[in-house]
C-alpha cells in the first residue's frame, strides 16, 4: 500500500510520517485493504492545512483540516477519514439497505383443491390443481379470522405481524377457526 506524504512550504518530521503510515494501517480494519494514500501538508504563516486522500477497492474518502501545527491536523483528518470508512462499512452491513424477505415475496403461488374434486375421486385418488395467486398481507390472526368470515374462501394466508411467519387460517365444519403456523 503505497502511502505519499507530501510536505508544500512546510517540512513533515520524520515522526509525523510514520504517525500517518500507522494510522492508515489501522484504518485497514474498518476499509478493507487500502490501495493508496495521499497526505498533503501545506504551511502557511500561522496555520497549517492537511488534505487526505485515501482510496480502497470499494470507496475514495476525502478529508481536509485546517489548525495551527502538524499533529493536530493530520489527526484530525485521520479522523475524519476513519469516521467516513466506518459510516460506509455500517452501511454495507446494515440491512435496512439490502431487500427484505417481505419485499422479496410479495405473492406465493398456491395449489388450491376443491373438496368436491377429492370427494369425487372415484377408486384411483388424485389431486385436481387450480393454480392462483394469492397476496400476503402482514396481519394480525383476529384480522385475518374477520377477513375469512367476510369471505367466501376456506382459507386465508398471512404474514402474522407479530412473529413475521406466513400462517394459515381456515373455516373447520364445527365453525370454528383453525390455525396453521409452521415452525422453521
Amino acid at each position: 500500500m503505497p502511502i505519499e506524504i507530501t510536505g508544500r512550504h512546510i517540512e513533515v518530521p520524520e515522526r509525523e510520517k510514520e504517525r500517518v503510515r500507522e494510522r492508515v494501517t489501522r484504518l485497514e480494519r474498518h476499509a478493507g485493504s487500502i490501495d493508496d494514500a495521499r497526505i498533503v501538508v501545506t504551511g502557511e504563516k500561522h496555520r497549517v492545512t492537511v488534505e487526505a486522500i485515501v482510496s480502497s477497492r470499494r470507496q475514495t474518502w476525502k478529508a481536509k483540516e485546517e489548525t495551527a501545527d502538524i499533529p493536530t491536523a493530520l489527526t484530525a483528518a485521520l479522523d475524519k477519514i476513519e469516521a467516513q470508512a466506518k459510516r460506509d462499512r455500517a452501511r454495507r452491513k446494515d440491512k435496512k439497505h439490502g431487500p427484505s424477505l417481505r419485499d422479496v415475496v410479495k405473492e406465493w403461488e398456491v395449489e388450491v383443491l376443491s373438496p368436491e374434486s377429492l370427494r369425487s375421486a372415484g377408486p384411483e385418488k388424485r389431486i385436481v390443481m387450480k393454480t392462483s395467486k394469492i397476496p400476503i398481507k402482514p396481519m394480525s390472526a383476529e384480522q385475518a379470522a374477520l377477513e375469512l368470515e367476510d369471505s367466501r374462501s376456506e382459507f386465508i394466508v398471512y404474514r402474522d405481524s407479530g412473529s413475521e411467519r406466513v400462517s394459515v387460517l381456515y373455516k373447520r365444519r364445527d365453525g370454528n377457526f383453525g390455525l396453521i403456523a409452521p415452525e422453521w
